[in-house]
């Protein structure tokens, strides 16, 4: 009896395994970033709706989908502002509303040491994403 126990759990092991594999295969492309992401060092300044004005924000990397931003006090998650900066070598302000998904406040392994806030970036111009998708794209490539 004992030796058909250890088998059926052998079986049992083995389907998790197989299951846990499997699910592996599918979430871990899922788990991937969306779009690429560049190391960067870009002014800019954060607006609230309350009307405070951060200009001492710095966004340190930069995606199409979107940015982290270095700043001394990060705002709370589900924090909305408006956000202006202008990439390098590049005449244009992008101009977007920003939404805080993370802070380093409650994960600060996200900001490798650095005070700041993962924004997505909403309401953006289809010009605006062009301009940032061919900065990111130059970056990659150099």
């Amino acid at each position: 009896m004992a030796g058909a126990v250890r088998n059926g759990f052998a079986v049992y092991d083995q389907g998790l395994i197989r299951c846990r594999q499997a699910l592996t295969e599918r979430v871990a492309p899922l788990m991937m970033r969306a779009h690429p992401r560049v190391e960067t060092a870009i002014s800019a300044t954060v607006r609230l709706t309350d009307g405070r004005t951060y200009t001492s924000a710095e966004i340190r990397n930069i995606s199409l989908g979107g940015v982290f931003i270095e700043m001394p006090e990060p705002l709370g998650f589900g924090s909305e502002f408006d956000l202006e900066f202008k990439l390098p070598a590049t005449a244009q302000v992008i101009r977007c509303r920003g939404l805080v998904v993370w802070n380093t406040k409650a994960q600060p392994e996200k900001g490798e040491g650095r005070p700041g806030m993962g924004v997505r970036l909403m309401k953006i111009g289809v010009q605006e994403m062009r301009v940032i998708s061919e900065y990111v794209t130059a970056q990659l490539e150099t």
